[in-house]
C-alpha cells in the first residue's frame, strides 16, 4: 500500500499539505476519496487511513488504525560523514536511510574536496526531502535528520552524546568494526535505546591529525576490512555492520 507522510495529525484526522504529495497522490497515483494509504508522523508512528477530502491545497484522511512499528532500529545509529560531492550525499543519504540510520551530520575536515559553503541551507533540504522519499519506499516510520555540518572541533564536543563512537580509519590495521563492536558494545552495554556513532572521512581521506584527536576524544578506530573503500561505500558498509550487529 502507498505511504505518505502527513504535515499534521489531530485526534482522528490528518492533513497533507506538500504541493509534492498532492500532486503525487491525485495526478500520478490518480486516488480518489474513499482509497486507503498508509500515513507515517516522521517521528515513529504509522497509521492506515482513508481520504476524505481533496483540493488543490490539501487532502484530508480519517486515521483507521495504528500500524505496527517493525520498520525501526532498535538503537540510533548516528553518521558523521566528511562532506563528499553533493552528488555523492545524495547517495549516501538515501542508502543510509534504507538501513535505518536516524541522524546523518556531514562533517568539515581538512581532505574534504568540496565544502558546503553558502548553499547548505538548500543543500540540507534536498537531502531531506531524499531521505522522506527512502522513509516510504522502505517502510520506515521515522526521518532521520540531516543536521548542519559540524567542524572537527564541534564533532568532538558532539561525540559526548554517544555512547560509543567508531571512526572507519583507512590505515587501521586488523581492528575491524565488528571485532571491536563486539568486545565494546555487546559486552559492556544493553543493546537497546543505544546512541552510536560512526565517523566517515571524506573523498581523500581522514588525516593522521585528525585521527588523533577523534581517539583522544573518545573514538575507537577500526577497519572496515582489506579493501580500500570509497567514502559512499564506506558510509555504507560501516552502517550495515552495525545494523546488523545490533539486530
Amino acid at each position: 500500500m502507498d505511504r505518505f507522510f502527513a504535515d499534521r495529525i489531530e485526534g482522528k484526522k490528518a492533513s497533507i499539505f506538500s504541493k509534492d504529495e498532492i500532486s503525487h497522490i491525485t495526478k500520478t497515483l490518480r486516488m480518489k476519496i474513499g482509497d486507503e494509504v498508509e500515513l507515517i508522523d516522521g517521528k515513529g508512528a504509522a497509521f492506515s487511513a482513508i481520504i476524505s477530502d481533496i483540493s488543490k491545497e490539501k487532502i484530508i484522511l480519517d486515521l483507521m488504525e495504528k500500524l505496527p512499528n517493525d520498520g525501526e532500529l532498535s538503537t540510533e545509529i548516528v553518521v558523521y560523514q566528511g562532506i563528499p560531492k553533493s552528488q555523492k550525499m545524495d547517495f549516501i543519504v538515501q542508502k543510509l536511510t534504507e538501513i535505518g540510520v536516524q541522524k546523518i551530520v556531514p562533517i568539515k575536515m581538512d581532505r574534504c574536496v568540496k565544502q558546503i559553503g553558502e548553499k547548505e541551507d538548500k543543500l540540507l533540504a534536498r537531502w531531506q526531502k531524499i531521505a522522506l522519499e527512502a522513509v516510504k519506499q522502505s517502510k520506515r516510520t521515522k526521518i532521520p535528520a540531516i543536521e548542519h555540518s559540524l567542524s572537527l572541533k564541534e564533532l568532538l564536543e558532539e561525540m559526548k552524546q554517544n555512547h560509543q563512537t567508531f571512526l572507519c580509519y583507512e590505515n587501521e590495521d586488523g581492528r575491524t568494526l565488528k571485532q571491536i563492536f563486539r568486545e565494546n558494545i555487546s559486552e559492556n552495554f544493553q543493546k537497546n535505546n543505544l546512541r552510536i556513532g560512526i565517523i566517515i572521512g571524506p573523498e581523500g581521506g581522514i588525516t593522521e591529525q585528525e585521527k588523533e584527536q577523534l581517539v583522544a576524544a573518545g573514538a575507537i578506530s577500526v577497519s572496515l576490512g582489506k579493501s580500500i573503500l570509497r567514502t559512499e561505500t564506506a558510509a555504507l558498509v560501516g552502517a550495515s555492520i552495525l545494523a546488523y550487529e545490533l539486530e
